[in-house]
């Protein structure tokens, strides 16, 4: 939590030195002291089998990981190419990284004047039993979204898409929860009351 930070720092701009055997093997050697300090081993312990044991990338790869997430984040803005990294580098990593080509995040404001329903987020300190209870009693349609894939759960409605191996949790959840919209849209549905529960994971 400490040293991977500092390392990783601008490694956009210098992850190559890092592939480089002399610089592999001094990281190697820094791993080494957080292996033996965590696990007590001896000595002659390879670093190699204490870094599979505790579960630990070689630090030249963790470098080479966060040189390649920042690329890709800045593919997203189209500002990468030409700049900190050149067009062989950018060319290389989409080759490498389906995720390069996927289509970025991204939401083009609308502005709807037409309104005809109407949203109640309650506050923390609302959200007792007791309330929950009442709004449960005061649905007429009780809706369940997750988002590990996207499910969607409702009335005479159980839902599973899959969405390959990239998407983030974040998306996923936005996914299911628009398809739930859709869905209930496509019922039209007239004056009645939803409840939707997004079911929320934190990793």
């Amino acid at each position: 939590m400490i040293v991977r930070p500092i390392i990783t720092y601008g490694a956009v701009a210098w992850a190559t030195k890092a592939a480089q055997s002399s610089v592999i093997q001094r990281l190697s050697k820094l791993q080494r002291l957080a292996c033996v300090c965590a696990s007590g081993a001896i000595r002659t312990c390879p670093t190699v089998a204490l870094e599979v044991i505790l579960e630990l990338t070689p630090l030249h790869q963790v470098i080479k990981q966060a040189a390649n997430h920042t690329m890709l984040l800045m593919s997203a803005e189209s500002c990468g190419r030409g700049k900190l990294m050149s067009s062989r580098q950018m060319d290389a990593l989409e080759e490498s990284t389906p995720l390069v080509l996927l289509p970025k995040d991204g939401t083009t404001k609308k502005i709807n004047f037409k309104r005809n329903f109407q949203v109640i987020l309650g506050s923390k300190t609302e959200w007792s039993d007791s309330t929950l209870e009442k709004l449960l009693e005061d649905s007429t349609f009780q809706w369940y979204t997750d988002g590990i894939g996207a499910g969607i759960a409702g009335p005479r409605t159980k839902l599973s898409i899959p969405m390959g191996c990239f998407p983030s949790i974040f998306q996923a959840e936005v996914f299911a929860i628009g398809q739930c919209a859709e869905f209930n849209l496509s019922r039209n549905y007239r004056n009645q009351r939803w409840l939707f529960s997004v079911i929320a994971k934190r990793h």
